[in-house]
Formats: structure tokens, sequence, C-alpha cells
């Protein structure tokens, strides 16, 4: 067979398979998810969260279940379908269905972090969107209420990720927030901030002897350590990532993950040190209930 020939048969072998797939999907239901992927189906339900569906060469198998979110389009045999109350005009999707209407959006939050009382820490924050819903600040307060000259302070998680030597006693900081997507019952957001505050540090001193040796020089040993107690300085430096769920129009929850940087004071009794800091990891995490309006 010439090279010509050969061509000309893979060509045909290909608008063969394509004729094929798409009376395949003519013959039945269509599911088109968000990844681009289409399936052929039966689809027995559609609610607000889910699709079922069965194997159109398969009516009497399994049913099987998909996320409506994941779900881009339905396309049925006998054409196409709108399910304007669950966002579909026209078989597809409307990107706007959902987003919080002018009318029921708040802007402003003040919110407690559940998390941080658990810690026994008082957290206290203000939020405020723009009018473009793109983007926002917060600013938030925290306290500490344990006490700084306990060593036992000093062994809890919160002390121990931060290098177990300093323990927060408190701290204002300032986010600023975007949004990425459309405001809806959930909403994903980051944002980049920084805080400044204060915290107890615990350092080991010794009683120094000196000995002489007979020669001159003395020698000395260090005995009876004692752990002592100094506040210090502290700049923290973060990126949050975060979710914004809208129970009620004036009632709000927010998750938050926080990864970033602890600036710390270096040892106060250097003094030739005293403008110098010291880094260590910043990891924290937040549940923030609260009021908008």
């Amino acid at each position: 067979m010439s090279l010509s020939k050969t061509c000309a048969v893979k060509v045909i072998i290909l608008l063969f398979l394509l004729v094929s797939s798409k009376t395949t999907f003519a013959q039945y239901d269509t599911i088109k998810y968000v990844n681009g992927i289409r399936q052929a189906a039966k689809i027995v339900e559609i609610t607000d969260k889910y699709v079922k569906f069965k194997n159109p060469r398969d009516t009497l198998g399994p049913t099987f279940t998909v996320p409506i979110k994941q779900v881009e389009q339905f396309i049925l045999k006998s054409g196409c379908i709108d399910l304007r109350d669950k966002g579909y005009e026209n078989c597809v999707k409307d990107p706007t269905y959902g987003v919080i209407k002018n009318e029921d959006f708040t802007r402003t939050i003040i919110g407690l972090d559940f998390l941080q009382a658990f810690d026994q820490h008082f957290h206290i924050s203000l939020d405020h969107l723009f009018k473009n819903r793109k983007c926002g600040f917060g600013v938030y307060y925290d306290y500490g209420f344990s006490d700084g000259t306990d060593i036992t302070t000093y062994t809890r998680l919160e002390s121990k990720v931060i290098g177990g030597n300093y323990y927060k006693n408190d701290y204002f900081g300032f986010d600023f927030k975007i949004f990425p997507s459309f405001h809806k019952k959930f909403t994903h957001f980051i944002s980049l901030g920084m805080e400044i505050g204060s915290v107890a540090n615990t350092y080991t001193i010794y009683d120094t002897t000196f000995i002489n040796n007979g020669s001159g020089y003395h020698n000395y040993s260090l005995a009876n350590p004692r752990v002592q107690f100094q506040d210090k300085k502290y700049f923290g430096y973060h990126l949050n990532n975060g979710f914004l769920w809208r129970i009620k129009k004036h009632f709000t929850c927010q998750g938050i993950l926080s990864l970033g940087l602890n600036q710390f004071e270096n040892d106060l009794r250097q003094k030739t040190i005293s403008k110098q800091y010291v880094f260590g990891l910043k990891i924290g995490a937040g549940l923030v209930f609260g009021i908008a309006f």
C-alpha cells in the first residue's frame, strides 16, 4: 500500500470514530464535567447537591452519584434542558448562580476566634470588604491569659510551635484580603498580613564559681541553674488561606490556616546585640464566628 493510500485510510478511520462518538452521545443523555470530560449516561435524578445516573447500556445496574458542583452541563438525548432553579439555562451553568445580591450582602464583620479561646487567648477581629467585593482588610487584637512567668506555659503546643521558649502575651495585626471568586454562601480568600506585639521569653542563668588552680590562673564552674523570664518585642509576617461562610445575612464563620515567620527580639542581656532579631516559624489556625452588618 502506498503512503498516500495509508494516509487516506487513517483519515477515514478518524472520521468514522468522530461520527460514531457523536452518534453514541446523541443516543443517550450527556453529562459534561467542569474538566471538559463528557459522559454518556441515563440521568435518574438532579438535585441541588448531586446528580444520579446509570450506565445507559446497563440500566438495571448500579446508580452512580456525582456532586453537582463538578458538572458544567446537562444534555438530554431529546435536546437541551433548562434547570433555572439549579443555575442551569440552555444546558449551561450560570457562573453567577448563587452569588449574594447587593441587598443581602454585608461588608463589615466583627468576630471572635473560638480556637484561640480554647487556647486561653482573647482574639477579636474586624473585617471590611470594599464595594468591588474583590478585596478588603482586617484588623485584630489578641491577648493571652496564661502566665508568662510560669514555666508550664512554655510546655504547651503554642509555645513549642514558635520555638519552645516564647509565649505571645498580646499583639495587634493587619491583613489585606483577596477574594478570587464570586461571593456565594462559601467564599474562598487569601490574605497577606503582619502583626506586632510582645512575647515572654525564658532563659537559664548559673552561679559562677572561680577556683584558684595554684598557677595564677582561675578555673570556674557553673552551678545552680535558675530559669529567668523577660519580655521582648516581636513581629509576625504571614500568608493566610481561608473561607468565609455566610450562615445567615448577619451571621458568619471564617476558617483560617496561616503560615509565615516570627521575628523575635534577641537576648536583652547582651547589650551589643539588643537590636538584632531571631526568626522562627509561624503556624496558626482560626475559627472566627462573627456578626455582619
